[in-house]
């Protein structure tokens, strides 16, 4: 107290003004700094909200463009399959012909293990499958689907009880050029799945 009390008038009011300026600045600073802090909390939490709001549209239109996507390539399968059933039909049909066996060199398109079998040839109307294994040589159904739809046709034979189905005709080719005779599809996938 005897500090403030040897102070001139002067000093006192001086004193005095700067501490009535700066108090008032320093409670409002506060304020603000506080009030900042609010609203930069706020800003983020809804910039968040907005973001995750954004997310869930562009989600939707992502799997509303794979749905429709999905659309077409099944109708791009069923108008295939229903080309390929009317030349079947038109061909006279499909059977077997257990009289003359054919020996098979399956490969498993996943492992390439190699395994042999016989299987009864098929017939498609009184035409009998030759089994071609080069390209460009014309296999009557699957070779008239493909100039009709534009994509490759595959006949497929089952081999065994367990369901592996063995690439019996196609003009599907493989990356080496050849076709994808002989192949056959595991019924179970080497990750264990059906």
């Amino acid at each position: 107290m005897t500090f403030w009390t040897h102070l001139s008038l002067r000093a006192k009011l001086l004193t005095a003004g700067i501490a009535l300026t700066l108090l008032p600045l320093v409670v409002v600073g506060g304020l603000v700094e506080f009030s900042n802090e609010k609203m930069a909390r706020t800003a983020s939490e809804e910039c968040q909200i907005l973001a995750k709001a954004d997310l869930d549209h562009i989600t939707e239109a992502i799997y509303t463009i794979c749905e429709t996507q999905h659309q077409v390539l099944q109708s791009g399968v069923d108008s295939g399959l229903a080309v390929a059933r009317a030349a079947l039909d038109r061909a006279g049909g499909v059977d077997t012909d257990a009289d003359a066996p054919v020996r098979w060199d399956a490969v498993n398109q996943y492992t390439k293990v190699k395994t042999t079998v016989d299987l009864p040839a098929l017939v498609i109307g009184d035409e009998r499958l030759r089994g071609v294994r080069e390209a460009g040589v014309r296999e009557a159904l699957v070779d008239d689907v493909q100039d009709q739809v534009g994509g490759t046709c595959t006949i497929f034979q089952r081999m065994n009880p367990a369901g592996d189905m063995l690439c019996v005709s196609t003009n599907f080719l493989k990356t080496d050029g050849q076709l994808a005779m002989g192949t056959f599809i595991p019924a179970v996938n080497p990750d264990g799945k059906p």
